[in-house]
């Protein structure tokens, strides 16, 4: 990840620090897991991120080699799709924590 990149990371997860209404992740986390019986808490699930899609024809599909780039249909800044077991829970922005990515969680889907 460049300088750049990286700069505008740190741009979107301030954005998205100041989106979260008060409401931080730990607060969110908190909230979601206070309603889950006792038995239930040490059930694994799990969480995906969606980045975004990209529409290919299948002779473009085959002909890609290792380096080749992929343009999602979704810009640098764009909210991203939270999943717990294929199902959209939430709504957040990527953050960059050290080397890895995260997700501020914006909203969640009811």
């Amino acid at each position: 990840m460049n300088s750049k990149q990286k700069a505008q990371l740190q741009q979107i997860t301030r954005r998205a620090l100041q989106n979260v209404n008060g409401h931080g992740v730990a607060d969110t986390t908190q909230a979601v897991s206070s309603t889950a019986p006792d038995n239930l808490r040490d059930v694994p699930v799990q969480v995906s991120v969606g980045l975004g899609k990209a529409t290919l024809m299948l002779g473009e599909l085959m002909a890609l080699k290792k380096g080749d780039v992929l343009t999602l249909d979704k810009q640098a800044g764009d909210p991203v799709d939270v999943y717990v077991n294929n199902h959209l829970v939430a709504h957040g922005e990527l953050t960059l924590t050290g080397e890895q990515f995260g997700v501020v969680l914006t909203s969640l889907v009811s």
